[in-house]
């Protein structure tokens, strides 16, 4: 789902906002148990943080979408795409 599963390294935080909440404000920052105890409580606080609208039930739905079609599509449109620019470049060696 994220760029970073991909190239072989883990974040200590993670940060996402605006597409998680498919329209409604949200922001969200995850992170490692390591970090979890360093962070004082309030010091990672966001914009739309507390916002009645933007709590569990929008997010979680976008992240269904995510996981049960849009990284499927991203993995194929991508593989498509790899395809022809391979094509592309094969005609200007």
């Amino acid at each position: 789902m994220f760029a970073w599963q991909h190239w072989g390294v883990r974040p200590d935080v993670i940060t996402l906002a605006k597409g998680l909440g498919s329209g409604l404000p949200i922001g969200l920052a995850v992170a490692g148990r390591h970090i979890h105890g360093e962070v004082a409580g309030g010091a990672h606080a966001n914009t739309f943080g507390g916002k009645p609208g933007s709590r569990a039930r929008p997010p979680l739905a976008t992240l269904d979408l995510v996981r049960n079609g849009y990284v499927d599509n991203a993995r194929v449109v991508g593989a498509h795409l790899m395809e022809q620019l391979r094509a592309m470049a094969g005609e200007f060696d």
